[in-house]
């Protein structure tokens, strides 16, 4: 199946109303958690729309709490984002087009080393990220969703509201639950721990545009580098040899159709837990 899953929060409706109306037709299922509802909203919704409301505020670590399949394409989604009606059509066709299984796709991708770097420049981003911690976040190379891009390149950090991957390769919620308001850089983490290879792929300008909101996690947090954060972004970043290389594209679909059996997770890879969440429905 394909799943879409997101979080939000009630100041967010109207940005959110967007979002299903152009999303939920594209899925199987779209799971929506609710941080900070009292209860499950009787709005009228797609019948593939899935309300969730956990327990807790999750934040963005909301987004990787419903309970998926190992067989299922997943699409991480934001609320602050116009996607196209071709968008899943669109990004599956990346995926299946990766040289391997262990890929993830998106289109906002970070580096935290330029690519092509000469061996004086990378020794000082070496000692950068290593002594001057707060300079590793603020200094790297961002390919903004709304800009084109013309190649699919290996990046250090996918942002996960523009994100699919099959779902034997999404972490738990286990293990992204303790990552709110820092999901990206979790995410980015688990993908170099389990030699998934994250793609930031192709499209053309404002193919995916930003709903504007007064506030972002963006503007008030990640801009500050909080050293915990820091020192997950240098657990991943500086370490792929690949990094910033233009990915060789596989054709062959029957590659895309057959299913990896053979291939497993590190023994860090919790199961994933049956969803405690409320449904609608």
């Amino acid at each position: 199946m394909i799943i879409a899953n997101l979080a939000t929060y009630p100041p967010r409706k109207a940005a959110l109303m967007q979002v299903i109306q152009r999303l939920a037709n594209q899925v199987d299922t779209l799971n929506v958690v609710l941080n900070d509802y009292a209860e499950i909203p009787q709005w009228d919704l797609p019948q593939n729309v899935r309300l969730l409301l956990p327990s807790e505020d999750l934040k963005d670590c909301g987004k990787f709490y419903p309970k998926i399949d190992a067989d299922d394409f997943v699409f991480l989604v934001d609320d602050d984002i116009l996607y196209p009606l071709d968008y899943v059509a669109k990004t599956l066709d990346w995926l299946r087009k990766m040289p391997s299984f262990r890929f993830a796709v998106g289109y906002h991708g970070s580096l935290y080393r330029l690519p092509n770097a000469g061996w004086i420049e990378t020794v000082f981003r070496r000692l950068q990220a290593a002594f001057g911690p707060r300079t590793v976040n603020v200094e790297r190379k961002i390919f903004y969703f709304k800009k084109k891009l013309g190649d699919p390149i290996v990046v250090d950090q996918l942002g996960t509201g523009t994100v699919a991957i099959r779902g034997r390769y999404m972490p738990s919620f286990e293990y992204m639950k303790t990552s709110q308001k820092f999901v990206d850089v979790r995410f980015a983490k688990w993908l170099f721990e389990q030699s998934i290879t994250a793609a930031c792929v192709p499209r053309r300008e404002d193919w995916l545009m930003p709903i504007e909101h007064e506030e972002s996690i963006y503007e008030g947090f990640t801009l500050s580098a909080p050293q915990h954060v820091v020192s997950e972004i240098q657990a991943f970043s500086l370490k792929r040899k690949d990094i910033g290389k233009v990915i060789k594209l596989n054709t062959k679909d029957e590659n895309f159709r057959r299913t990896p059996e053979s291939e497993t997770l590190s023994p860090s890879s919790a199961s994933r837990p049956t969803s405690r969440a409320k449904a609608k429905g």
